[in-house]
């Protein structure tokens, strides 16, 4: 997944998470704790109406299965053993889906007028944590994980069959391409690191830089004066080698913004400058295990630069 945030713009929290059932009405009025009460009782944790769908439908479609693997980490619904393929039926309300199907912002827009906010979120978001973690345990232990909404596999089960059925038959570990295990350690790669800003806003949030880099020096000693620099790396970014990069869940770049500012010179990401996002783009391609998360930062002028162009080769870089 790539990010794009725009310079001195608003924060983007993409760990947002809500809630359906501890919302407001539609008149407004917040419920009450016996009524919170009543709906957490409703709450399955196995054997949900999305899990028995997809069970009758994976068995029509032939394909044999363990339901309830207590015995691996984060207890899988759904385990394929001959492949070692783990499932997960995630409930949109507590794994973090609700905020998009709503139409919220943010976690805290949704919560904004409901009572004990400072209870619910901090709950969901450990519950986000700790999929993350059995995700990675099960990665490091030879499984492939899918994990899939509720809300998907009733709106659309076929879909969610197809991607099962291509999982089972490729047989191949996910862990060799992309570093998903990385992500319950929330670590980080940043590029043209500067003085360390992203690094700051990072850090705040628990993630873990393992790597830097900038080629400009009077921004490594500031940078040096605020954070550890024995991971950082001063040189051109044409000039990094793959192989030097560590294994992270995200890579972030701040690439130069003089060919795509509104008050440069326009070259585009062919100039000399915001030319270097394609040393970016190198390293990516030759990662043994790339990033499952890539956060590019730059001005607003890199939506027009080129036309348009220039944003959509960033996003779908030529071979």
């Amino acid at each position: 997944m790539i990010v794009f945030t725009a310079a001195y713009g608003s924060v983007i929290r993409r760990k947002s998470m809500s809630s359906s059932g501890i919302v407001l009405n539609r008149k407004g009025k917040g419920r009450t704790a016996e009524q919170v009460s009543a709906i957490m009782r409703r709450v399955r944790s196995r054997d949900t109406q999305p899990e028995l769908a997809l069970m009758r439908a994976l068995r029509k479609a032939g394909l044999r299965f363990k339901s309830n693997a207590s015995h691996l980490p984060g207890k899988p619904d759904l385990i394929f053993p001959l492949t070692k393929l783990a499932i997960f039926v995630d409930g949109d309300l507590w794994h973090g889906n609700q905020w998009k199907l709503r139409g919220f912002p943010s976690l805290a827009a949704q919560f904004k007028r409901v009572n004990r906010k400072n209870y619910w979120i901090p709950k969901i978001l450990r519950t986000v944590r700790r999929d993350f973690r059995n995700t990675a345990e099960l990665i490091e232990s030879g499984w492939q994980v899918l994990r899939l909404w509720e809300s998907s596999v009733l709106h659309n089960l076929e879909k969610c069959v197809n991607v099962i059925e291509s999982a089972v038959q490729s047989n191949v570990g996910t862990e060799g391409h992309v570093a998903f295990s990385e992500l319950s350690r929330l670590s980080v790669a940043e590029f043209f690191a500067g003085i360390g800003l992203v690094r700051l806003a990072l850090e705040r949030h628990d993630w873990k830089v393992k790597f830097a880099n900038d080629i400009d020096e009077d921004k490594y000693k500031m940078y040096g004066d605020n954070f550890d620099v024995g991971h950082f790396r001063r040189d051109d970014i044409h000039k990094l080698s793959p192989t030097e990069i560590p294994s992270c869940a995200l890579y972030t770049a701040s690439f130069p913004c003089n060919d795509l500012s509104l008050a440069g010179a326009r070259s585009g990401l062919n100039g000399k400058q915001s030319g270097a996002f394609w040393g970016l783009i190198r390293l990516l391609k030759g990662a043994q295990q790339k990033p499952p998360i890539v956060l590019l930062e730059n001005v607003p002028g890199f939506l027009t630069s080129g036309g348009g162009a220039d944003f959509e080769n960033a996003q779908c870089p030529p071979c």
